[in-house]
């Protein structure tokens, strides 16, 4: 082979592993990205993680196209992902997705609508796969896709863009780079589990307790944090304004004087339905596992709670989740799952 030649084809080599070495460098930035809008994504919704998911599931069925460098995702089928995932979690396992005041809350209502219409015509409960929805009620179905697309194009999809891929104007796609796709497709079993688990560290602030994920996290750091729930005082004060103890009628001088009714280390969680003010006496001469007596004086005392803070169940999480718990007497079936756990 000529010198000349030799060259040429050493030239071309070296050149190929400067663009395989750079593409991979690019890919593991993008998935770095990726894993970090997910940790920092807002903690009162789970639409970043469950959009994000939706994503992952086309990508993982989309090939690239010879001669183009991005593919276009259909929002209309990322919004049909959108709805079965929140079937599945809102409408038949009956899980809160965020605040109230969310603006996920649009959504939900739309594929509430169209769960009763369901309902109403004598289905069971059934999983998104076995509901038949498409089949069965199409028109009301197209109704909830075109509700739902229109808020991931105009409320969610801009929020990652153009980080992970671009919005074109009027048309109803997402444009993801080809690399990018790639990225997602080589890393798809680290994307899908970090997506579950934001989704499921959301769930547990709105959800029945035990919170297993948020143990997990507490179990490098010891047992329960000192002066756990002092942020929770100017709740409590205001159905308490004489701090009296929840145990011994006597007034708290101590601070904060706070105590778990049922036991932290079940709940793993501060909120003010479980939390009194109380004497560290009082609280540590008691079994872990309250009494019968106690249960039914928290749930006189949340009442109570409730109409002083009635004013701010709408915008307040701590006084919104205090309504869900008297609302749907979740302290009861707290109480029963702890004494099961516990015993």
């Amino acid at each position: 082979m000529p010198m000349v030649a030799k060259q040429d084809f050493f030239s071309k080599w070296l050149e190929i592993i400067k663009k395989s070495t750079s593409q991979q460098q690019y890919k593991r930035e993008f998935i770095d990205m990726w894993l970090a809008q997910l940790n920092s994504c807002p903690a009162n919704s789970t639409i970043t993680p469950v959009w994000m998911l939706a994503i992952l599931e086309q990508a993982g069925r989309t090939a690239g196209i010879p001669g183009r460098s991005d593919i276009a995702i259909p929002i209309t089928s990322l919004a049909q992902n959108v709805i079965k995932y929140y079937w599945n979690s809102t409408v038949f396992f009956n899980l809160r997705q965020g605040s109230p005041t969310a603006p996920l809350r649009s959504i939900i209502q739309t594929i509430e609508q169209l769960a009763k219409r369901y309902q109403q015509s004598g289905h069971a409960p059934a999983m998104y796969h076995q509901a038949g929805l498409q089949e069965k009620f199409l028109a009301l179905y197209l109704k909830c896709q075109d509700e739902v697309c229109r808020f991931l194009q105009n409320h969610i999809a801009p929020q990652l863009a153009p980080i992970f891929y671009t919005l074109p104007e009027q048309e109803e796609v997402i444009n993801m780079p080809l690399l990018n796709l790639l990225a997602l497709q080589e890393n798809m079993n680290v994307c899908l589990a970090a997506c579950h688990w934001r989704w499921a560290a959301i769930l547990e602030k709105y959800n029945l307790a035990p919170r297993l994920l948020r143990k997990t996290v507490l179990s490098y750091q010891g047992a329960e944090p000192e002066n756990a729930g002092k942020h929770l005082l100017r709740y409590l004060e205001l159905e308490n304004p004489s701090r009296s103890c929840f145990f011994c009628g006597q007034t708290v001088e101590e601070k904060p004087g706070l105590a778990h009714v049922l036991p932290w280390r079940y709940l793993c969680t501060e909120e003010i339905w479980n939390m009194v003010l109380a004497h560290k006496g009082c609280h540590s001469s008691r079994g872990e596992m309250p009494v019968e007596i106690e249960v039914a004086r928290l749930e006189k005392r949340n009442r109570r709670l409730l109409l002083a803070l009635e004013n701010l169940t709408h915008n307040d999480q701590q006084a919104a989740r205090l309504k869900q718990v008297v609302q749907e007497g979740l302290l009861r079936k707290y109480y029963q799952a702890c004494q099961q756990q516990l015993s």
